[in-house]
């Protein structure tokens, strides 16, 4: 062999070994999932500020934990701040269908009856915590508060308890309350619990002294006083102005007004509000307070990312939220961050227990 053949071998074996660990040492190249988009519209500047955010820390939680995993799927989270205000929640919810293309939607409070009526025919999931009965119209929607009917039942349970036999009732001119009572007064009349009075006030209402004076002359052991902060907190202050001494209690209320102090020693109904071991996970992530619906929005987020993993898809494609919802209405048994045993019925109501809760030195405490 001439040496020119092989000078010429010798370099195709070069060649040859500069290409192969050119090979090995270049990274295959991940191949991407399909992204899914969870938007969130929350109070997170305004008055109410420490809930929309303590809200949204959870639902990271949330995110993180199945970070940790590896899943079929990439997730990503959209957060909008309503400031509480209802055309601030239908902008953020258009926002975050046509600019951020989300495939469910998440919020509290009571701006579901808003959200509906944009997603609708969008198949888009909208997944709330909110009160009342209207909240899981259609097969999109889904709520994570405690339902009304076990609010009452709580209630009622504690009155009886107490030998009340009547009880008298005021709420504000809401939507909300309005179906509240529409539970409430029935299942209180069924129990043999005399409804003594009935009175409404607007939310924007300041001076109640005129209703209070007209309270005093009834027949009522105690007050079940449905009403946002501040109204919940000047009522109060202008019953003792006016010397209508009866004790008070609520669903939820007291949990959401920062002066306490005004309620001490009263006990009342609060929707699941959270374990001691998410409560515990939640502290070392933030020093807010778990506020309504904040332990709820993790379970929100966690049974949202259990659905989409869950669900029937194409090879390499996200599943549509048809096949979603479906996984959704199969939860049964679900240990969450509010409690155990949660489930979400036919309708996209997510079940769980109310509680019993006590203001003692200016804090609520669970006295079941």
């Amino acid at each position: 062999m001439s040496k020119y053949a092989k000078l010429t071998i010798f370099i195709l074996a070069i060649i040859a070994l500069i290409l192969l660990l050119n090979t090995k040492q270049k990274p295959v190249a991940k191949k991407s999932k399909p992204l899914i988009k969870i938007g969130s519209t929350l109070p997170l500047t305004g008055d109410v500020a420490s809930v929309g955010l303590a809200s949204k820390t959870a639902m990271n939680m949330a995110l993180d934990k199945w970070k940790a995993k590896n899943t079929k799927y990439d997730y990503e989270l959209v957060f909008e701040d309503n400031q509480l205000m209802p055309s601030k929640v239908a902008t953020n919810t258009n926002r975050l269908i046509s600019v951020e293309k989300t495939d469910a939607i998440t919020s509290i409070w009571g701006f579901v009856d808003v959200i509906k009526g944009i997603i609708k025919d969008k198949n888009i999931i909208n997944f709330s915590c909110s009160w009342g009965t209207s909240v899981v119209d259609g097969k999109y929607n889904f709520n994570h508060s405690t339902p009304p009917s076990a609010q009452i039942s709580v209630l009622i349970d504690k009155l009886k308890q107490e030998k009340i036999k009547t009880i008298g009732i005021w709420h504000q001119k809401s939507k909300t309350d309005y179906e509240l009572i529409d539970t409430y007064i029935p299942a209180l009349e069924k129990a043999g619990i005399k409804i003594a009075y009935k009175i409404e006030t607007s939310m924007d209402d300041r001076d109640y002294r005129t209703q209070i004076a007209k309270l005093k002359d009834k027949d009522a052991d105690i007050l079940l006083l449905l009403a946002a902060s501040p109204s919940m907190e000047i009522i109060k202050k202008q019953m003792i102005e006016t010397g209508y001494d009866i004790p008070v209690t609520t669903v939820d209320y007291f949990s959401l007004i920062a002066e306490k102090e005004l309620f001490e020693g009263s006990w009342f109904v609060s929707d699941a509000s959270g374990t001691n071991d998410f409560a515990k996970k939640f502290a070392k992530r933030s020093k807010l307070s778990l506020g309504g619906c904040v332990a709820n929005t993790y379970d929100m987020i966690d049974m949202l990312i259990y659905a989409y993993e869950n669900a029937v898809s194409l090879p390499d494609e996200k599943p549509h939220n048809e096949e979603v919802i479906k996984i959704l209405h199969s939860i049964n048994n679900w240990n969450g961050a509010i409690g155990d045993n949660l489930s979400i019925d036919e309708n996209g109501q997510v079940h769980s227990k109310a509680s019993l809760m006590l203001i003692k030195n200016g804090k609520v405490i669970n006295i079941d």
